[in-house]
């Protein structure tokens, strides 16, 4: 076989393979995605707004120990980042209350 065929089809296979792999990682985190989403439990509207009333830091876990909803006091606290809790005493904590 020539070489040069033999590096072109090389490379031809890699993009073929590389392409596929890329778009299964895609759809996997895609499909992670909604799931999360779905187990995202919906909070009547009520306990929103009585949460948001408080002055205080407020988080509602999920059973992962995900927070669904913070008060805006709770948002603007250093010990949530994004879309989980960073301070491992209140991680700690809401096992205990959990078991």
């Amino acid at each position: 076989m020539d070489p040069t065929l033999l590096v072109l089809t090389s490379i031809t296979l890699g993009i073929i393979i590389g392409g596929a792999l890329a778009a299964v990682v895609f759809t996997a985190r895609g499909a992670a995605k909604r799931r999360a989403e779905t187990l995202r439990p919906e909070l009547p509207s009520a306990a929103i707004e009585v949460l948001h009333a408080l002055d205080s830091f407020a988080v509602i876990l999920d059973a992962s120990l995900t927070p669904v909803y913070a008060n805006p006091a709770a948002r603007d606290d250093p010990r949530i980042t994004g879309e989980e809790l960073a301070d491992a005493d209140l991680l700690r904590r809401a096992r205990g209350v959990m078991t």
